[in-house]
């Protein structure tokens, strides 16, 4: 019989992909009361619930119980952005404004906004500049794009 387990990681990986609670609790069909419970290990989530999660979640089990370690989370979770999702991930991590970005791009703050939103698609000559300007490739913002 599998057994329950704590998932502390939930709460960051929630959060990290701009989920509340209350969406998460619509998604599992587990009450929220019972997910924050979860989150702060008060109680081991049930096998049933772990599955849930995973599934609302889009991610490994691993991930959620700590059997992965924080840099192969943050790779998991990050190949699994879209590109725009990752701009903005690069851009706060370095702790650059919007604006900051734009500039240094040569692009408005708005455009940058619809770029980073996927309301717009990043054309391909941009894709150079916010790479550098962010100090990464564009294979690794655009990897799974085709060329």
């Amino acid at each position: 019989m599998p057994k329950k387990k704590f998932l502390p990681r939930l709460r960051t990986i929630r959060e990290y992909l701009g989920m509340n609670i209350n969406q998460l609790s619509l998604l599992t069909g587990i009450r929220p009361d019972r997910l924050s419970k979860i989150e702060r290990q008060l109680c081991r989530a049930k096998p049933d619930e772990i599955q849930k999660i995973v599934l609302a979640l889009s991610i490994n089990e691993e991930l959620l119980t700590g059997e992965k370690t924080d840099a192969q989370l943050l790779n998991t979770l990050f190949r699994q952005m879209k590109p725009g999702e990752k701009i903005k991930f690069l851009r706060c991590r370095l702790g650059l404004s919007q604006q900051r970005l734009a500039d240094k791009v040569g692009i408005t703050r708005p455009y940058l906004s619809y770029l980073e939103n996927g309301i717009i698609p990043v054309p391909t000559h941009l894709k150079e500049k916010i790479a550098r300007a962010l100090g990464v490739t564009p294979d690794e913002i655009w990897h799974d794009e085709k060329q």
